[in-house]
């Protein structure tokens, strides 16, 4: 089945978000995927009036990262777009977030971020490509996950009130890309972290993918897509659903939009909504009142979801000081503030 043009696929995904007239920050790795994109948007920022700039951050865990560094910026002063180098910051606290591919992943997002704010630019533009998308799937799959988790990659996600990420080559095939490379004679980075096996990514790319691919499912990636998006439409209703729920559960609606720590919900309005609507919308409630989410496991949800159903009369304490009590037709949901 014949595919569309990158940069046909890419016009789409800026025009479907709106995208023309703005300031843009690319974020340039040096690999084929970046650079791709770049050359691309930079050969449409006259049609859609794009300001393009490019963000790089030099992670400095490899010996030839500096001169990467360089090479993106070479790159940069041949297409006259500006280029912002980062490098970590010891004293920013970012140093120390989980493995190496998560802390690296924070840092390069937290540099990205900052990068935007100051030059007030609203879209950050990241390459991840399809294959990304499958990859990130049978990723979460593999370590056990719910409907959320199979969404995989968001096309776009709020950073703060004023930065949004995109990603315009979501649709897009590696292969396609390399392509496009090798049709305009540029070259590209090649990471030599990309075949180190100790990074959970590599793995899942380089080893099993292709083996699920000869052995199972010769489209294994297409299948992984499509299973993505049939979760990302079937995730958007219940969250719409629940975000009708919390607001007809509410016994006072003042209570989620000030800074009280106190919540009331309708017992019997949610004991007749499915578990999965329900769970959504407490996963709501707590995002609305920035109540501390960092603990809470499914385990966790799904004691509050039962609880609700089931107006189990025994109290219920969650992780960051959340109590959560039945009290005839209402759960009381109190944060303790010490």
């Amino acid at each position: 089945m014949p595919t569309r043009p990158p940069k046909k696929l890419l016009i789409e995904t800026l025009k479907r978000h709106e995208i023309a007239g703005e300031s843009l920050l690319v974020a340039v790795s040096g690999g084929a995927d970046s650079v791709s994109l770049l050359l691309l948007l930079h050969d449409l920022r006259e049609e859609l009036q794009l300001q393009l700039s490019v963000a790089h951050f030099d992670h400095q865990l490899r010996e030839s990262s500096a001169d990467d560094a360089k090479w993106v910026e070479a790159l940069c002063n041949q297409l006259a777009v500006p280029c912002v180098i980062g490098r970590p910051d010891q004293d920013s606290g970012l140093t120390q977030l989980g493995g190496i591919e998560e802390s690296a992943r924070k840092r390069r997002y937290h540099f990205l971020q900052q990068v935007a704010e100051r030059h007030k630019i609203h879209w950050i533009a990241i390459a991840h490509t399809a294959d990304d998308q499958a990859e990130t799937v049978l990723h979460h799959i593999a370590r056990g996950t719910g409907l959320r988790g199979l969404q995989g990659i968001p096309e776009s996600r709020e950073l703060t009130g004023s930065v949004t990420l995109i990603r315009p080559l979501l649709q897009v095939n590696r292969s396609e890309l390399i392509t496009e490379l090798a049709n305009r004679q540029q070259d590209f980075l090649q990471d030599e972290s990309n075949t180190d096996f100790s990074f959970t990514r590599n793995r899942i790319r380089h080893d099993v993918l292709p083996y699920l691919k000869e052995s199972l499912n010769p489209q294994i990636d297409q299948a992984l897509r499509r299973l993505a998006k049939q979760a990302q439409e079937a995730q958007s209703a219940i969250d719409e659903l629940a975000r009708s729920l919390l607001g007809r559960s509410l016994t006072d609606s003042e209570s989620l939009r000030n800074d009280q720590a106190f919540i009331r919900l309708s017992i019997p309005e949610m004991k007749q909504q499915p578990v999965a609507v329900v769970a959504a919308m407490f996963l709501q409630l707590w995002t609305e009142k920035k109540w501390p989410r960092k603990k809470m496991s499914h385990f966790h949800w799904s004691q509050l979801t039962e609880m609700a159903k089931t107006k189990s009369p025994q109290g219920l304490a969650l992780p960051g000081g959340v109590q959560a009590t039945c009290r005839r037709d209402v759960l009381e949901i109190r944060l303790r503030r010490d």
